[in-house]
């Protein structure tokens, strides 16, 4: 039924090509107009869903303590009279900045005070002037210009390039930088990538743009879906243009190269029978191409479930995106192969085509060899599998970005001269208020101890109000709980929950009651991400592999296909994980999404070949016949769509961020298994199991014969 109406579209489409491209057009051109205006945003608040307790703990923080975001801006130190006027007058042009709050230079402290601050270093070689940002929602939106504009007036002051900024708003505005970069670098490589790959393997100019410019459409038309989401462009959705330009272009690879086979083995007598010939090659690709899309977008769509509001979101508006592409992607394809004669390539005297020649080969030696590539498949299988016990998972914020980058160049700057500067809050109840004094007398030991702890360089609080008058922003307005802020290296969240813990053990030892002393302010939410990271990546997976798999099977119909297939996808699988584990590549905000993400496409050739397998059986082919002939029919496709993914992952190594770097190293390398999976390991097993059926009714026909004597 699904069949007869989609050769009935193909054939509507091919009669009707102008009202079809104007259709694509009225929903794709709007798409990417709106997709110019989707702006960056990695702050730590975008990675929580709304209501997650952590994420109101928070905030309950920031009312009851002011802000905990604050901008370092560090230089040499200059303790004469011109030197320290300097400083007042950077403060005071900080202060001036909307969404600055309240400023402290050095120069404003005694110099012992200055040194036990972090502003001053022990020999003043180095100084610094902090500001911090006001707390509430418009700050988010108010982020990066705010730290521009620090910029500017640090450089007006003290000199161009002559200073060092560093803070939690300098690093995600660094990401959103990133971000934006790797998105056009993405999406330049990509293209420049699949041009080449195209070119080599068609070989022809036509073929290649009638391929490309649909995927290259549903890419941009992408970037509107998030638009119309409401939703950011995080460091983890950076990647999402690429991603549907690549995977809808395997979509069109397959389609053209079927309709190439089509004209190979019946060349068209007239113009007529092409043009019925490509609607045909279109109508009978868009079932397998619309599965591959639904378990694209199962893969994606599994992250949706995530406690990690960036994952979730990447989630559906991956999976959106995918479909999006099938919708644009036939349409398009379906128009340019009937308004355009695109013969195949000539074939070669000797063996076809390179692609051709290639699956010919792997489908002559696969009989003879496969216990040799069952054997190799359970040894990859052993060795990955003990590399997954080898993965970390932690997150490093700063480690996102090179080590080249100005963000991590400034902050070790700054670490070097003045110390850690990273905040770790702690907030400290006093049912008796914070003037206390057995309350001081224990938090004066509570501190002792916190800055004897491995990684703490120093606590600063404050029990009364400034001099002036102005607010304790270390106190409660009610003085019936204190913040103390311990400085700490820029390092891991598992480095973090290891310093968080310490304080709270000893908290708990000073004042006798584990309530009393808890970790807050922001560093707690960023420890909470190892947590979700891990749930999503189990969660994801999980869910990945029901849809993926349910989806096979209501197209295939064959248990026993399907029941195949699985070992076959969990190859690439634990592929990725092994990898990661071998090569101490972390379980990340970013590479949480790869088990989900890869499973969702491996899958796709493993479609395509059992589409084939379950034609050619259904035309009386034994299993392991229709096993050969199928890799013979779609290897070259498989092999093609896979070269253009792995490459369009491959691009990524060029990233700005680390994580986005092994995301694309493990995914290359996944696309290449799934395709030595699905070409030699999945046809081998379905040989294999044809071979012990035979040798079983062989040994029932022998036992029958011998009772009948």
């Amino acid at each position: 039924m699904m069949r007869a109406l989609l050769h009935a579209a193909a054939h509507w489409i091919a009669r009707h090509g102008w009202l079809t491209l104007a259709m694509v057009a009225a929903m794709v051109l709007p798409l990417i107009a709106l997709g110019g205006g989707v702006r960056p945003d990695n702050s730590l608040e975008v990675w929580f869903v709304e209501g997650d307790p952590a994420l109101v703990a928070y905030r309950t923080f920031l009312e009851d303590f002011g802000s905990d975001d604050a901008v370092l801006v560090a230089f040499d130190g200059d303790t004469t009279a011109a030197g320290r006027e300097r400083q007042r007058a950077l403060a005071r042009s900080l202060r001036a900045i909307d969404g600055v709050g309240r400023t402290v230079a050095a120069a404003d402290l005694p110099p012992n005070a200055a040194r036990a601050a972090g502003l001053m270093s022990a020999d003043g070689g180095a100084t610094a002037v902090v500001a911090w940002l006001e707390p509430g929602a418009a700050i988010e939106a108010q982020r990066g210009r705010i730290v521009t504009e620090i910029d500017s007036a640090a450089g007006a002051v003290i000199g161009p390039g002559a200073f060092h900024l560093a803070g939690t708003s300098v690093l995600y505005e660094g990401l959103n930088q990133a971000t934006i970069a790797d998105t056009g670098i993405f999406l330049a490589l990509a293209l420049g990538v699949m041009i080449l790959i195209l070119t080599l393997a068609l070989r022809r100019a036509r073929a290649v743009a009638i391929v490309l410019i649909p995927p290259l459409l549903a890419s941009g038309a992408s970037m509107g879906i998030v638009a119309l989401s409401g939703r950011p462009l995080t460091l983890v959705g950076s990647a999402l243009p690429t991603l549907v330009l690549v995977i809808a272009l395997a979509d069109a690879i397959h389609i053209l190269l079927h309709y190439w086979r089509m004209r190979g083995e019946h060349p068209p007598a007239n113009g007529a029978n092409r043009r019925a010939q490509a609607a045909d090659a279109v109508a009978w690709s868009a079932i397998p191409c619309l599965f591959t899309s639904l378990t694209t977008a199962a893969g994606f769509a599994a992250l949706g479930l995530s406690r990690i509001a960036v994952v979730r979101d990447f989630g559906w508006l991956a999976a959106a995106g995918m479909l999006l592409a099938w919708v644009v992607t036939l349409p398009l394809l379906a128009v340019a192969l009937t308004r355009w004669d695109v013969a195949p390539p000539a074939r070669r005297s000797r063996g076809g085509p390179a692609l051709d020649a290639l699956a010919g080969a792997i489908a002559a030696r696969l009989p003879a060899g496969r216990s040799v590539i069952l054997a190799a498949s359970a040894l990859v299988m052993i060795v990955m599998g003990a590399g997954i016990w080898r993965v970390r998972v932690d997150t490093h914020t700063i480690g996102l970005l090179s080590e080249e980058h100005v963000v991590r160049r400034d902050s070790d700057w700054i670490e070097r001269n003045l110390g850690a500067y990273t905040p770790l809050e702690f907030e400290l109840s006093a049912p008796d208020g914070v003037r206390d004094s057995t309350f001081l007398a224990r938090l004066a030991d509570w501190r002792r101890r916190m800055e004897s702890v491995a990684g703490v360089a120093r606590t600063i609080t404050a029990v009364a109000p400034a001099a002036d008058g102005a607010d304790n922003p270390y106190a409660r307005a009610d003085e019936r709980a204190l913040r103390v802020t311990a400085h700490v290296p820029m390092a891991t969240a598992r480095e973090f929950a290891r310093i968080a813990r310490a304080g709270e053990r000893e908290g708990a030892a000073v004042f006798g009651d584990t309530t009393s002393v808890r970790a807050a302010g922001y560093l707690p939410l960023y420890v909470r991400i190892i947590e979700y990271v891990v749930e999503s990546t189990i969660v994801g997976l999980g869910v990945a592999f029901v849809l993926v798999f349910v989806l096979v099977a209501i197209l295939v119909r064959s248990g026993r296909a399907v029941a195949l297939a699985i070992p076959a996808n969990l190859l690439p699988i634990a592929v990725v994980f092994g990898l990661m584990g071998w090569l101490g590549v972390p379980l990340d905000i970013a590479t949480a999404t790869v088990g989900a993400i890869v499973l969702g496409i491996v899958v796709d050739d493993t479609i395509h070949f059992l589409v084939h397998h379950r034609e050619l059986r259904g035309g009386g082919s034994s299993p392991a016949e229709a096993a050969v002939r199928a890799i013979r029919d779609a290897g070259p496709s498989m092999i093609l769509t896979s070269l253009v993914l792995a490459g369009g992952f491959a691009v990524m190594l060029a990233a700005g961020t680390k994580s986005i770097v092994y995301f694309g190293l493990v995914a290359s390398v996944a696309i290449i298994t799934a395709l030595a999976a699905d070409l030699l390991f999945l046809p081998a097993l379905l040989i294999r199991r044809q071979s012990r059926s035979v040798g079983g009714s062989k040994t029932r026909q022998l036992s029958g014969a011998g009772a009948d004597a």
